[in-house]
């Protein structure tokens, strides 16, 4: 599989390599967004290996080297354009020449602009890389653009909507000329149509023309032809909206929804000194780390026990050990922590496990605290339709009531637990919501995220992939002794819809009616109506590696490429490499920017007047020389609506927590008195 950062990282490195002045060093002039890309890319060590002597900022009043050749890698706008000119507008250029290099298309007027400047006589090189987007991981890729939410489904902005998606549909072309792929394009077109669920519609079709153009202009293009046919399926948020508000339990979305994880990869921890002091110091959680790479889509029962059983198989027979109790997981995670403090011989794996240890014990401690397998329990039920018994939910309110009313839970995941439930059962009486608003104690704020809610009406119900259905009922620490990938935890039933989609594409079974071709390719048979059941890779994983050989005979064998505008979950990322794991496929995909479940609902709460704007680029490890160069990105959220965290780190109650093998200890909260409530509100 060609991961997407390996990707990104040789294209840059092989540009920069392209360049080979007779002075052998070079001058690499970036401007805000180049140079985010680039550093997301290709660490500073990379670059400066490439004889690159001095990075600059384009922007900013420079030093001239009158006798060194520059690199200007850019971005097509006419800023970046009209400060490439003014260098060689003076007397004495800025540079002896200039090898210039767009990361997307540039428009006809700055062609025109730069060809009849007189730096047109300095430039020796001129090319369009189409690299504009960012590798989050080695399957997830990014625009990293918030404020295309509020642009393409408040009311608000509907003028400027269509302005967004040409934007996307041209920086969506880079991910196809980085793979080296001409795709077939297909998009979400659900039945009932709304304002927003013709945004795949309208993308697909400004991609498919974006992709002709850039394709009658690279004639080389794809480099190998007779490559086996790949598909672009294009969607957007409304595909799923249970999933951006639901308590995912797997590491990596449990700890960017519940700790605050700048950007998905910065996290500050506390840890213990050599002189017993308590320090802060700052990781990034990314794949060069391959503990987090190992874990990050394991449930966290699971990582606690991966993180212990592979620290005791690392330390050997270091008899420290010998107190870990094999039946609380949660003690085991404090002790390992302690102990490693006072292994100063194992320095190395101490960095390396306490990180981990300590995003698990928080992760746990506020599982406890704010009683969220309580509130997992019903939305499980509310999203899945079904119990953990497989029966069908009669009246939920008698379980989500009590949670509604309890001081112990914090208004975020009350309004979270509302909201999924308007898009569970729709068209909720505005009397029923007051109620349910008023039985919260939700704030104004909190109200407004629910009204906005109504402008996705139609929207909300359109995709019906059956859901996956639960035979047993399973305990959240405890695995299923039988077909262990079938829905090992009951806190953990529910399947992202964007999952089943994928699983039917690779089965060659999307259904035509829902999921259209911008362009019928040449040979393609109308599709019967789909015969999906419903089950999904975790339940059938045996039969893709023994029995299904014949739906894979017939499915494309090209790789598949997703794109979600409005914001990619981390249940969905974890979805998408389950499913290129299981059938040994080349899957991708890609979001306008990846979210969690706070700024999900801070998004809905600002789309009628929305008031914000894309951040400022982080620069990562290039120092470009200039004491003017923008600022680190900073958190999108003024204020995270984050979970309050025990302000001693190394201490958690354990007397609650389930151990891995013990019986499902009962809800908090009894469906009794779930029933009085109902009764007293008026329900």
């Amino acid at each position: 599989m060609s991961s997407l950062r390996d990707i990104l990282k040789k294209r840059f490195i092989n540009v920069i390599r392209s360049v080979k002045p007779l002075g052998k060093w070079k001058v690499l002039v970036l401007d805000a967004h180049s140079a985010h890309l680039l550093s997301n890319a290709c660490k500073m060590y990379d670059i400066l290996e490439e004889n690159v002597t001095l990075i600059e900022n384009i922007t900013n009043s420079r030093q001239p080297f009158p006798d060194m050749e520059a690199i200007y890698i850019l971005s097509p706008t006419t800023s970046s354009v009209s400060q490439l000119i003014n260098d060689f507008s003076k007397p004495s250029p800025t540079y002896a020449a200039a090898h210039v290099f767009f990361i997307s298309g540039l428009e006809d007027r700055n062609f025109d602009s730069i060809s009849q400047s007189k730096a047109m006589k300095h430039i020796k090189t001129l090319k369009e890389l189409y690299l504009d987007f960012t590798a989050f991981e080695s399957r997830v890729y990014t625009l990293e653009s918030p404020s295309s939410f509020f642009t393409l489904y408040s009311p608000t902005s509907t003028r400027q909507a269509s302005i967004e998606l040409q934007n996307i549909a041209k920086r969506l072309v880079s991910v196809c000329a980085s793979l080296d792929v001409k795709p077939i394009i297909r998009y979400f077109s659900p039945e009932v149509e709304t304002n927003q669920s013709i945004i795949s519609c309208k993308l697909g079709m400004l991609l498919q023309a974006e992709m002709d153009f850039y394709c009658k202009n690279q004639q080389d293009f794809p480099s190998n032809k007779s490559d086996a046919q790949s598909l672009f399926l294009v969607l957007d948020r409304t595909i799923d909206m249970k999933a951006p508000l639901l308590h995912e339990f797997t590491y990596q979305a449990m700890a960017n929804d519940l700790l605050e994880i700048k950007n998905g990869s910065k996290y500050q921890y506390k840890y213990t000194t050599g002189s017993d002091a308590i320090a802060d110091r700052d990781v990034v959680l990314n794949e060069e780390d391959d503990l987090w790479t190992e874990i990050r889509h394991k449930h966290i029962a699971t990582c606690i026990e991966h993180l212990i059983t592979n620290f005791k198989s690392l330390v050997g027979e270091n008899k420290a050990l010998g107190g870990l109790n094999s039946n609380n997981q949660a003690a085991n995670l404090r002790k390992l922590k302690d102990m490693m403090s006072s292994l100063p011989q194992f320095q190395e794996l101490k960095e390396k496990y306490s990180v981990h240890l300590s995003i698990a014990q928080e992760c746990m401690a506020i599982f406890d605290r704010y009683k969220l397998g309580d509130i997992a329990g019903v939305e499980q039920d509310m999203a899945t339709g079904t119990n953990a018994q497989g029966e069908a939910v009669r009246n939920i309110m008698v379980d989500m009531v009590p949670i509604l009313s309890s001081a112990e839970i914090i208004p975020n995941d009350k309004l979270r637990l509302i909201l999924l439930y308007m898009i569970t059962y729709g068209n909720v009486k505005s009397e029923d919501l007051r109620r349910l608003r008023m039985h919260a104690k939700l704030s104004d704020r909190d109200a407004e995220a629910m009204e906005n809610l109504a402008y996705f009406e139609g929207s909300l119900r359109n995709v019906t992939c059956p859901q996956e259905k639960s035979t047993r009922r399973f305990n959240f620490f405890s695995r299923k002794t039988e077909e262990p990938e079938d829905v090992p935890y009951e806190l953990s039933r529910f399947v992202p819809n964007i999952k089943k989609i994928v699983e039917r594409a690779i089965q060659n079974n999307l259904d035509s009616t829902l999921y259209p071709f911008v362009s019928e390719p040449e040979g393609v048979k109308p599709q019967a109506e789909p015969k999906f059941t419903a089950t999904s890779l975790r339940s059938a994983k045996g039969n893709w590696q023994r029995s299904n050989q014949q739906n894979l005979a017939t499915s494309p064998t090209g790789k598949i490429i997703l794109f979600v505008a409005g914001g990619l979950t981390y249940s969905e990322i974890r979805s998408i490499y389950e499913l290129a794991n299981a059938t040994k496929r080349e899957i991708y995909i890609g979001t306008t920017h990846i979210i969690n479940p706070i700024q999900f609902v801070q998004d809905l709460s600002n789309l009628r007047s929305p008031n914000i704007h894309n951040p400022v680029p982080d620069f990562g490890d290039l120092k470009i020389n200039t004491q003017a160069a923008p600022p680190m990105r900073q958190q999108q959220l003024q204020q995270p609506l984050t979970h309050p965290t025990s302000n001693n780190d190394n201490k958690l109650d354990t007397s609650k927590l389930t151990p891995p093998n013990s019986q499902h200890s009962k809800s908090s909260f009894s469906k009794k008195a779930g029933k009085k409530l109902l009764s007293k509100f008026g329900f």
